[in-house]
């Protein structure tokens, strides 16, 4: 019998093939923002844009960590328990995706490695689930998409305080930024390293998609969030943004050389209200120091 000679098109067409058979997606290469940082680090936040690639970076450090690790136990964090199975294990950017020598046990909600490497699903929706986080030991935390968990505070506490296992617990944050908090004490904090991407930083989005979404989105307060990644502080419907605020703030001592009191302020009208013109107080200026 003769021996069928591929081309290397042929050859690449079959091993493709292959993996969809076997439900393995080809490897994709990590791009710039989705490479672990180097160094000591104790957290890693990726903070980027609705598509940014920041599931596949984490699921990717979690999956290597745990085969470089045997018998390490890890946590994975979502918004929900149902977001945790859905996105990162089972979804197109999760563990599953690409390594399906992981045994995944959905009634459990437990990833077991060949090497006996551990992984362990937890919501952060309700108070119970903050709870479940109170009594395991973790090696590494993964908590996906933290700025949108309802009960995040306490669901960090417990998480924070079984992170223990081994001489250098690590926790990783892949989220798209809210002005939480909790957030931003983790990015202003030294032991943080921080790892920012835009939605255009993706090439393996779609360029129909990526274009939609910037023709509907940006230039807009929405989009600077969900696609630019930005924490945005400010509300739009108050009267003086927090620019204005500082820009005009005076200290102790010449406010009151120059006489100034406000005895009080009263806004009337919508939340939507924004001049003053449609707002009712009183506003008091008082008699310079003679």
């Amino acid at each position: 019998m003769k021996s069928l000679k591929l081309s290397p098109a042929q050859r690449a067409s079959v091993e493709l093939e292959i993996r969809k058979r076997r439900r393995l997606a080809p490897r994709i290469t990590l791009l710039p923002h989705q490479i672990p940082p180097d160094g000591d680090w104790v957290r890693w936040i990726l903070l980027s844009g609705r598509g940014g690639g920041k599931t596949y970076a984490a699921a990717h450090y979690v999956d290597e960590y745990a085969r470089a690790n045997p018998g390490a136990r890890i946590a994975i964090i979502a918004p929900t328990l149902g977001d945790a199975r859905k996105t990162c294990v089972e979804g197109v950017a999760g563990i599953l995706s690409f390594n399906r020598n992981v045994k995944f046990n959905r009634s459990w909600g437990e990833l077991h490695w060949p090497n006996e490497a551990q992984g362990t699903l937890f919501g952060a929706h309700t108070p119970d689930d903050a709870e479940r986080l109170r009594g395991p030991q973790h090696h590494l935390v993964w908590f996906e998409e933290m700025a949108a968990a309802r009960e995040l505070e306490d669901s960090w506490t417990n998480m924070r305080l079984g992170l223990r296992l081994g001489d250098r617990p690590r926790v990783i944050i892949s989220t798209t930024p809210k002005p939480r908090p909790l957030l931003k004490r983790l990015l202003d904090d030294p032991g943080t390293v921080v790892t920012r991407a835009t939605t255009a930083d993706n090439p393996y989005l779609h360029e129909s998609v990526r274009t939609e979404l910037y023709r509907l989105y940006e230039g807009t307060r929405i989009g600077r969030q969900e696609l630019g990644a930005e924490i945005l502080d400010d509300n739009p419907d108050a009267l003086w943004t927090r620019e204005v605020i500082e820009a005009s703030r005076v200290s102790r001592v010449a406010a009151m050389n120059a006489g100034l009191q406000c005895r009080g302020f009263r806004k009337m009208g919508t939340v939507t209200c924004l001049t003053i013109s449609r707002c009712r107080g009183r506003l008091m200026r008082g008699l310079s120091r003679q």
